[in-house]
């Protein structure tokens, strides 16, 4: 049996906040899929950090603590979703970190495929894709994967299949070693906005020599938006920022993610806030809305022609719209699709 202080291969962190009953799936589901010898406490460690929890979370954490291979930590204050993120990715004691938000599940069969293909490829970034869904997910998380098979994919190849689901923290794992020898690794750079994780994720679809993506769904996700944030302000100028800051000296990858959240994602989250749809977001201010997306796409054409009648505009036409842009983005993504190579 190997030495249970070595360093684990893989970290999944979970950073949770008054979900009780979902971590509690989560974290039952992640320890049914492994077995009881050699990965535990060797070479898998499940990290949960605990923001402060009110709803009996960390009394159900207290009892896992003596656990080997689970570590725990518990806030003494609320430090906010940012801060839990960033710290869950600092103390993950893994050469692999995989961050997991408290309400998605993986598939059954998930954790060992990821562990085999870890240890086998050593890839720098591993993206699972997600299906969603809305409600309860304890029936969806006894689904098993169809399949092991992973993708070896350029860095274009893997923006298209990610597209505007880079912003989606649950599906991918990351190599922190590779991270960590950036010369200018910041690991909190992007503190100030909700998408901390895109500073690891984009160095390492850039520089990444091995970059890999699974065939199927391994997660499932639960459909719908908790709110508590600026959406508009997260997904425009906070997204807009840090692409180009990240991206700036590789055209075709900070052309493709500027575009994609304008075309693929804006107008169907316009038309969720704007109807109650996705979460509890205040009410729908049309002219703060405008303006606050004037500040990140001023006069692009397609935000003129599109985004701007699905703000204004009645229900009726405005939908007329957010139709158009949905079929104008989902055949844009098919092409880009067509067009990018699969490596193996």
């Amino acid at each position: 049996m190997k030495n249970l202080l070595q360093r684990p291969l893989l970290t999944l962190a979970i950073p949770t906040y008054n979900r009780l009953d979902c971590l509690r799936l989560l974290i039952e589901s992640v320890i049914n899929q492994i077995p009881s010898e050699g990965i535990l406490g060797e070479t898998f460690e499940l990290l949960i950090s605990n923001n402060a929890s009110t709803d009996g979370t960390a009394e159900y954490l207290n009892g896992l603590i003596n656990i080997p291979g689970i570590s725990v930590i518990q806030q003494p204050i609320n430090c906010g979703p940012v801060d839990n993120v960033i710290q869950c990715y600092e103390a993950a004691k893994g050469q692999f970190v995989w961050i997991m938000g408290d309400d998605d599940v993986p598939l059954v069969g998930a954790v060992l495929a990821v562990m085999e293909c870890l240890e086998r490829d050593q890839p720098d970034l591993l993206y699972l894709p997600a299906r969603w869904v809305a409600g309860d997910l304890s029936e969806r998380a006894k689904s098993q994967i169809g399949s092991k098979a992973i993708m070896t994919l350029d860095s274009m190849s893997l923006a298209v299949r990610s597209n505007v689901y880079v912003t989606f923290i649950s599906s991918w794992i990351m190599n922190k070693d590779s991270y960590l020898r950036r010369v200018e690794a910041n690991i909190d750079r992007y503190r100030d906005t909700n998408f901390p994780h895109l500073e690891w994720i984009f160095f390492l679809l850039v520089e990444g020599k091995k970059i890999m993506c699974s065939n199927e769904n391994w997660i499932i996700a639960r459909a719908g938006n908790s709110g508590g944030y600026s959406v508009f302000e997260t997904f425009t100028i906070q997204y807009n920022r840090i692409v180009d800051e990240e991206l700036a000296d590789k055209p075709q990858l900070h052309h493709f993610f500027r575009r994609c959240m304008l075309w693929c994602y804006i107008p169907s989250l316009i038309w969720g806030v704007r109807n109650n749809a996705i979460g509890s977001f205040g009410e729908f201010d049309k002219e703060k809305t405008i303006n606050s997306l004037k500040l990140a796409y001023g006069n692009d054409l397609f935000f003129l022609l599109f985004i701007i009648p699905i703000v204004r505009f009645n229900v009726p036409v405005a939908w007329v719209f957010k139709t158009a842009t949905r079929v104008i983005g989902k055949s844009w993504l098919l092409w880009r699709l067509k067009s990018v190579p699969i490596t193996n």
